[in-house]
């Protein structure tokens, strides 16, 4: 297998919607390519240990992480510094992609190294309030998802 090619997603972060939905279509066709054709580690780490599914949580890529996840990739998977997709989901605001994860088994209670929980990270209400009620699904207990500052 070769490695899951990173070149799929640009560096820029200064894009128009419209550039950025064209990346989007493209990155996908390759994504699937790749995938269907088993070329590719889908759990290939780069440098900071970061693997394809991380990238297409923080970029909010509902359908690759769908397809990352169908074809084997770690939900849990954590970088050197701990980060995790469903940390990259959450500090980017996208609930839908938050709600996969969860539904493929991503644990809400890992932090980062720093120490940093999912519940932590959140950047708007209706985040946190989707995350709340989530983990009072799972555990009934808020407090034991929430890192101590």
């Amino acid at each position: 297998l070769h490695y899951f090619p990173q070149a799929f997603v640009s560096s820029s972060t200064e894009m128009s919607s419209s550039k950025n939905e064209n990346i989007y279509i493209n990155n996908h066709e390759v994504v699937l390519y790749c995938l269907e054709r088993r070329l590719c580690d889908v759990n290939h780490r780069d440098n900071a240990g970061y693997c394809a599914l991380h990238e297409a949580c923080a970029r909010g890529w509902l359908g690759i992480v769908h397809h990352l996840v169908e074809n084997g990739a770690d939900v849990n998977c954590s970088a050197q510094d701990g980060t995790r997709p469903l940390h990259d989901a959450v500090e980017n605001d996208h609930v839908e992609v938050v709600r996969l994860l969860l539904a493929c088994g991503a644990d809400p209670t890992l932090t980062s190294y720093s120490g940093r929980a999912p519940v932590d990270m959140t950047h708007s209400a209706a985040m946190e309030t989707f995350l709340e009620g989530e983990l009072l699904l799972i555990g009934g207990d808020l407090q034991r998802f929430v890192s101590v500052s």
